[in-house]
């Protein structure tokens, strides 16, 4: 995962309302921060 790739996922977030947005949100701030250690418990959550 592309820190581009996860600058447009935010931005998709900031310009839709989503259900699970904060869920989603929280995923992407441990993504972009590098940390993907719960990686299969996000894929299996989403």
């Amino acid at each position: 995962m592309t820190q581009e790739r996860v600058d447009r996922l935010f931005k998709g977030l900031d310009e839709n309302t989503l259900t699970h947005g904060d869920f989603y949100r929280s995923i992407l701030t441990r993504w972009s921060k590098g940390d993907f250690s719960h990686v299969a418990q996000d894929h299996n959550a989403i």
